[in-house]
């Protein structure tokens, strides 16, 4: 998804923003790197691991992935890959034990879902940390891109009807059929507690 543009061709809307003296953070949008520059607080879509590093794409340090440096260890933290995000958010989404990968899907949508619940999760907790340390931000761009990649791997099985000649196994269509409207149930939680953050 390319950054929404202003009125100045082809400059996203958080630089204009911030050149114009707005206190301006962007949270994982897509060509964020280099950050430097682009807006009063940047977490670069080079951080985290998503579908990205699944194709083999090479990232810099994370700490030259975020601006400014002097708030480098705070915006990584959420990241740190030595630690679950949330233990009980993949269960929340998909209750029971682990399932195989159903016979019918070219990859495997529970990888998918532990992908983008991971990432989407640790995106709104640097997230809400950013808006802690300014409530009164005047602009917040936070790109959570794990509902996409959800729906995707899930919407044969929440739309059963819409695959005719291909229809997925009904036990699949059970197990696997909620998980999309778990997870916009999920971000809809999310994006409110962090609106609630913000002091007016």
């Amino acid at each position: 998804m390319p950054p929404p543009r202003g009125l100045l061709r082809g400059t996203p809307i958080w630089q204009m923003l911030h050149r114009s003296g707005v206190d301006t953070a962007v949270v994982r949008w897509r060509f964020t790197f280099p950050p430097e520059g682009q807006a009063g607080i940047v977490v670069s879509d080079f951080v985290g691991n998503d579908q990205w590093e699944g194709m083999g794409v090479r990232r810099p340090d994370g700490r030259k992935a975020v601006a400014p440096a002097a708030l480098a260890d705070r915006l990584l933290a959420s990241f740190d890959s030595r630690k679950p995000s949330d233990p009980a958010l993949f269960s929340r989404l998909l209750p029971g034990a682990r399932l195989a990968k159903p016979a019918d899907a070219l990859g495997d949508p529970i990888e998918e879902l532990e992908l983008a619940s991971d990432i989407d999760n640790r995106t709104f907790e640097v997230s809400e940390m950013i808006l802690r340390l300014k409530p009164g931000l005047g602009f917040l761009a936070v790109y959570i891109g794990g509902l996409d990649s959800v729906e995707h791997a899930f919407w044969q099985y929440r739309f059963p009807e819409h695959f005719s000649k291909d229809r997925p196994a009904r036990a699949d269509v059970e197990r696997l059929g909620p998980v999309v409207d778990r997870y916009v149930r999920y971000v809809d939680e999310r994006l409110g507690r962090l609106l609630a953050l913000y002091d007016r």
